[in-house]
């Protein structure tokens, strides 16, 4: 992607195998489960996840969506990602990052700003 170089040292260190792409199960289901998504749509999105590693909401995981959610009042949806990413010790790659930036001890990063932060 021209001119977006954290999305392109992104997608580099995926392909050297220096970072693990991984989301959460409710991204998953974010994606797939619009009303209106085509069959080739769906092919392409179930491609491209195959890609990733997917986290299972587990106990752990839920009971930081609850300190998370009872603290910043954010969507379920929202607080699940979330929780993934903080347990998982992961970055969330968010375009909202203002949205996540609260939190305490998420790390956010926006694809598509053009240069590194």
């Amino acid at each position: 992607m021209q001119g977006y170089k954290v999305l392109d040292t992104i997608f580099e260190r995926f392909v050297k195998g220096t970072a693990i792409p991984v989301i959460s199960i409710i991204t998953e289901i974010e994606l797939l489960g619009f009303k209106e998504i085509t069959t080739k749509e769906k092919r392409l999105i179930t491609k491209l996840l195959s890609n990733f590693q997917v986290y299972e909401v587990n106990k752990e995981i839920a009971d930081e969506t609850i300190r998370i959610r009872k603290r910043y009042s954010l969507r379920i949806p929202d607080a699940i990602i979330a929780a993934t990413a903080v347990i998982k010790e992961a970055i969330l790659v968010t375009r909202d990052e203002a949205h996540f930036k609260k939190i305490k001890g998420l790390v956010t990063l926006n694809p598509f700003r053009k240069r590194i932060p």
